[in-house]
């Protein structure tokens, strides 16, 4: 299996071109590529638990220590990998693809998206591999408190009534409390994180 990743990572059909095997060679191969210590979180997509804990089965085996940050905000996620100094960050999204669609989003240790056609994953065919020596790895809970905290200190220099539309995604369970503690009045619309997208759909179109 060969995987090439751009700035905004691989995207696909869920069990069609994006399958819980491709998140468990990804938890093989990038403890390797990037480094041991590994940043993870994921979009509300359905699919996203499952990809999730495929690749923490291969992950935890390479002796991986993840913190695992659940639902949260791709550039969120992006910010803690380079705030708590782990070797790279994983994000289980499709971006404002529909919600049959899903992938990873990869970041290296400063917390930048992996260079346009990066090859970064090449499998090894199965009667040339080594064998597989299993280690112990660990998984920890993360908290977004540094990102929300640099973003609620930004200073305004008045106070502004928004009307904030999350579409349902990831950004919802952060965004309104950080807007209410910066700008002031903020009414929050689809803010409740949902799969299936269906305020208004994952595309920001002119139509939705």
């Amino acid at each position: 299996m060969t995987l090439q990743f751009g700035s905004s990572g691989i995207r696909g059909k869920y069990a069609d071109s994006i399958t819980p095997e491709t998140a468990f060679e990804l938890g093989r191969i990038l403890p390797k590529a990037l480094g041991p210590r590994l940043a993870l979180g994921r979009d509300p997509r359905h699919s996203g638990s499952v990809l999730r804990a495929a690749f923490l089965s291969s992950a935890l085996e390479a002796g991986t220590e993840v913190t695992d940050y659940g639902m949260i905000p791709t550039p969120a996620l992006a910010y803690q990998t380079r705030g708590i100094e782990a070797d790279g960050g994983v994000m289980i999204t499709a971006s404002h693809n529909p919600a049959e669609y899903n992938g990873f989003k990869i970041f290296n240790s400063k917390g930048e998206s992996l260079e346009d056609s990066t090859i970064l994953v090449t499998d090894t065919p199965a009667k040339n591999k080594p064998k597989q020596e299993y280690m112990q790895g660990r998984v920890r809970g993360g908290e977004p408190e540094a990102y929300t905290k640099r973003l609620s200190s930004i200073p305004f220099k008045k106070k502004w009534r928004v009307v904030l539309d999350t579409g349902n995604g990831g950004t919802g369970i952060l965004a309104p409390e950080i807007y209410r503690g910066t700008v002031g009045n903020v009414t929050a619309i689809n803010s409740y994180p949902d799969g299936n997208f269906p305020g208004r759909g994952s595309e920001p179109t002119r139509e939705s």
